[in-house]
């Protein structure tokens, strides 16, 4: 198997899909599922652009360029909190307002990771 058909079936798998049911939502057919999954066959740009929107990863991640499964319009919560002008009220937060907000989120995380997708 390759890495694309390793991540391909781990991915169907997480979302509780079968090959048949993977097939009709992308209109292949359950043979080229198993030849994707099995590193036989390979999908078209199209078709890899379309697994990656659904299952909501990045092509690199699918391709195995990156172990990070987020797609690319994710951001990073502290870099944009760090790095961009916030307002609240339509008043602009200073370092000190921004770093309330960061520890917030903070400890809202470690209080209840079950809140957040795992990705």
């Amino acid at each position: 198997m390759t890495i694309l058909g390793n991540r391909l079936k781990e991915l169907r798998i997480e979302h509780k899909l079968q090959q048949t049911e993977l097939a009709d939502k992308f209109g292949i057919s359950q043979s080229a599922v198993t030849s994707y999954e099995r590193g036989v066959r390979e999908p078209n740009c199209d078709l890899l652009v379309k697994f990656a929107d659904y299952y909501d990863v990045s092509l690199d991640y699918l391709l195995g360029r990156t172990d990070k499964r987020i797609n690319r319009d994710s951001k990073e919560l502290s870099d944009l909190i760090n790095n961009q002008p916030i307002t609240f009220n339509g008043n602009l937060l200073n370092d000190t307002g921004k770093r309330r907000i960061l520890d917030i989120c903070i400890g809202l995380f470690w209080h209840d990771k079950s809140n957040f997708e795992s990705k």
